[in-house]
């Protein structure tokens, strides 16, 4: 019994820092994240094989790590790097069945990625407390946040080891296409406080509201987004249609909730307490705030079965350099899309991010796209646009012959279809089927 109530006041104190440590001095976030940092490293060096070796290989231990900025003396940890290892290596060997259970990635690369986690728990409740501390911004109550926040969630499959409760409804989106009003029945029934999902699924959500009648409809308050990129006109047509307001997270199945956006909607603030984001360059080299590349995230706490230490996620992104107008302390990060993807067309080499750029500068007409190879050469960009952007198609064909020489195909359409996993691909090769996830 003591050591339960010892555990409890843990929590507790832990929740009271989780909760305002957007609004504390950056010496003391630094302080936390070193205190989380040793921890984790002690616990993975001992007790994770991979980690022992990899560190022994480099000469550093967990020791050597003194200050956060000796974090860099780690190397950077991948996919590619944790497929090539057995995979009792890469868990902690003290956990076994049921305390853990398999999920995988998306496959934003071709590939999904398998990887264990901590079995659904109790303690998972702090993962609802970082997707939507948003709420906490806006004045709700911490202890209502954990305890009784609705959730719809419109997804593919249910989280490993769910448990049904009053607090959450998880809808598959087959519904959204097979069942509209039912879906529309079952939230307006729940009542939920929030409904979350992936941006191409919003909008689809969006653009079934705009279809019926404002009787059926349930009150939509807060949206969030997650998973894919939220271009502008999407969130403006969502919101039009639903009368709720949008707010965007950054995560990744492997390490979770990494920021989420506060109501000034630029840019999303780290949830630095249960994390380590770095942004660095090409050789790995740590850049200042203000500058892109490939963001880096160490993981504390969240599945120490397999921890997740110097993850190199494979986005793009930048640590903003200013303050947050809304006067929150906590950085702010800019996701920017996926790192070192090249598409081949003709003997000619580009990097899938040179085409983005010339789409996304259209935000404002542009609700969704994707690029597809058609051909040795060829080319063809689907477009999902604004109403009364039709001009949009043209402006992209004209970039893309001024600056790449290439004359793709442009075709407007009314939305974007799911791959098997439930995402819309942003590039995908119909010559091999290969996609990357957006």
């Amino acid at each position: 019994m003591k050591n339960i109530g010892i555990q409890e006041a843990r929590k507790r104190s832990e929740r009271a820092i989780w909760s305002r440590i957007h609004q504390l001095p950056r010496f003391f976030v630094e302080w936390w994240q070193m205190w989380e940092l040793r921890r984790l490293l002690e616990l993975a060096y001992n007790h994770v094989p991979f980690y022992k070796t990899l560190w022994d290989e480099r000469g550093v231990r967990p020791s050597d790590i003194v200050k956060l900025s000796d974090i860099k003396k780690l190397p950077i940890t991948s996919k590619r790097l944790f497929r090539q290892q057995p995979i009792m290596s890469l868990m902690h060997d003290s956990f076994f069945l049921p305390h853990y259970v398999w999920t995988e990635t998306s496959g934003s690369t071709g590939e999904p990625f398998g990887f264990p986690i901590r079995a659904y728990s109790e303690l998972d409740l702090t993962n609802v407390f970082y997707e939507y501390r948003f709420l906490l911004w806006r004045g709700e109550n911490l202890n209502d946040l954990l305890a009784s926040l609705r959730v719809a969630r419109i997804s593919d499959s249910l989280p490993n080891g769910y448990v049904p409760s009053d607090e959450r409804l998880f809808i598959p989106r087959g519904l959204l296409r097979d069942d509209p009003s039912a879906l529309f029945r079952q939230l307006k029934e729940f009542g939920p406080d929030v409904i979350a999902s992936r941006p191409s699924m919003l909008f689809e959500l969006a653009r079934l509201a705009g279809r019926m009648d404002t009787n059926d409809l349930p009150r939509f308050k807060y949206i969030m987004s997650y998973g894919e990129t939220l271009y502008p006109a999407a969130r403006r047509f969502i919101e039009r249609a639903t009368s709720g307001e949008v707010y965007d997270a950054y995560g990744l199945e492997e390490v979770g909730t990494i920021g989420v956006e506060c109501r000034e909607h630029l840019g999303m603030h780290l949830n630095e307490e249960s994390c380590i984001v770095e942004v660095v360059d090409g050789n790995g080299v740590i850049l200042r705030d203000g500058n892109t590349g490939r963001i880096i995230i160490t993981r504390f706490r969240r599945n120490d079965v397999m921890p997740f230490i110097r993850y190199d996620t494979g986005d793009r992104g930048m640590i903003m350099p200013e303050r947050c107008p809304c006067g929150l302390r906590a950085r702010r990060i800019q996701v920017f899309g996926r790192e070192g993807i090249f598409v081949t067309l003709g003997g000619r080499k580009f990097h899938l991010s040179e085409f983005e750029k010339v789409l996304t500068k259209l935000h404002h007409a542009v609700l969704g796209y994707q690029i597809a190879k058609v051909g040795e050469g060829d080319l063809e960009i689907r477009l999902v646009l604004s109403d009364g952007f039709s001009q949009a198609a043209d402006a992209v064909a004209a970039d893309f012959k001024k600056r790449f020489g290439l004359s793709p195909g442009v075709k407007i359409v009314r939305s974007i279809g799911y791959n098997e996993r439930g995402k819309t691909p942003i590039f995908v090769d119909e010559m091999d089927l290969a996609e990357i996830d957006r």
